[in-house]
């Protein structure tokens, strides 16, 4: 037991405390594959062409779709006012339509009271009009 605690001191007078690390760790070096060496200046020239030729589809895809976008909020714009000039000549139209059709049953009940009245005859005597104009035959 003594053996043990005299080790246990010897290791703690040694050990140095936990301490934070104050370092990013860094990832171990990758090497290149020994194929990508041997590869000739034209194999690495057409893997280049290519990445090129979809980096430009890429982005030639994005400019499509932003075209598309843009032309499609100038269509919505368009449709936006033709429907609020369609709307307000709607609402004219209709309120021209109300009007003639108050003035023309305003019209017809002047006329309608004016019929309904009795009225004297060349004769002197009094007669009473029915809508269609024809005297009445009772009177």
């Amino acid at each position: 037991i003594t053996k043990v605690s005299d080790a246990k001191k010897q290791i703690m007078s040694f050990r140095t405390p936990l301490a934070m690390r104050t370092f990013r760790p860094r990832p171990l070096r990758q090497f290149d594959p020994l194929l990508a060496e041997n590869e000739s200046a034209d194999v690495q020239e057409h893997k280049h062409l290519k990445k090129v030729l979809r980096e430009d589809r890429k982005r030639l895809v994005r400019n499509i779709q932003a075209q598309a976008t843009v032309d499609r909020r100038d269509r919505e714009r368009e449709h936006a006012v033709d429907d609020a000039r369609r709307t307000e000549k709607y609402n004219q139209i209709m309120g021209e339509l109300q009007q003639q059709a108050h003035i023309m049953k305003t019209v017809d009940s002047f006329m309608v009271k004016a019929r309904s009245k009795k009225r004297k005859g060349v004769s002197g005597e009094s007669k009473i009009t029915q809508k269609d104009g024809a005297p009445d035959e009772g009177m």
